[in-house]
């Protein structure tokens, strides 16, 4: 597999670390999954963004000597692939709602606040992610309004649209890390030429 060559060439140890959970992988893939979640607050965008391609590195490791090796059906491979690419969407979900909120405060409708919400569309959809797939999303949102408690307010669509463009892109941009999923918003309505919320 090119890309386990390739992990091998940039990181020997972490490499010999992968494959020797392989032989129990379901044990240490729910580990660098807890440790996805339990992440220490990233100083910035840039920051989290590394960090995600780093917890990829790791997991996608694990995931492909799993796999190549035969300790794990395929099947459990696309639930495994499923279930980390979820934890990266809801991570950058959490992130963007702490980091916007100094500058925008918080998207209140009444007394509710509404959230972001990522449908998974697609092979993520039906939790059958390959290796190599990219991520199909429809982002939306429910409630009118305005942003409060920040800097300044903003109304919800546009508050709403930059957090999914910066979700997407903490996810898709290519940096020397490489990138955590490709994302296609696509399947959303009217396809490109629709609201991207």
């Amino acid at each position: 597999c090119d890309y386990l060559h390739s992990q091998a060439q940039k990181d020997p140890d972490a490499f010999l670390r992968a494959v020797e959970q392989s032989f129990d992988p379901e044990l240490h893939l729910q580990a660098a999954l807890a440790s996805l979640d339990s992440a220490p607050k990233a100083a910035d965008q840039q920051a989290m963004m590394a960090f995600l391609r780093q917890q990829r590195q790791t997991f996608y490791r694990i995931l492909y000597s799993a796999d190549l090796s035969g300790a794990m059906t395929p099947e459990r491979t696309c639930h495994w692939a499923s279930v980390f690419a979820e934890a990266c969407v809801l991570s950058c979900l959490r992130f963007l709602e702490q980091d916007m909120f100094t500058e925008w405060g918080q998207p209140l409708a009444g007394e509710e606040v509404s959230s972001l919400m990522v449908i998974a569309m697609g092979k993520l959809g039906g939790r059958e992610l390959n290796v190599s797939s990219d991520i199909d999303l429809i982002f939306t949102y429910a409630g009118l309004g305005e942003t409060s408690g920040g800097r300044r307010s903003v109304p919800f669509d546009r508050y709403f649209t930059l957090q999914a463009q910066r979700l997407i892109q903490m996810l898709d941009q290519v940096t020397a890390m490489g990138r955590v999923f490709r994302v296609d918003m696509r399947l959303r309505p009217y396809g490109n030429a629709g609201p991207l919320v």
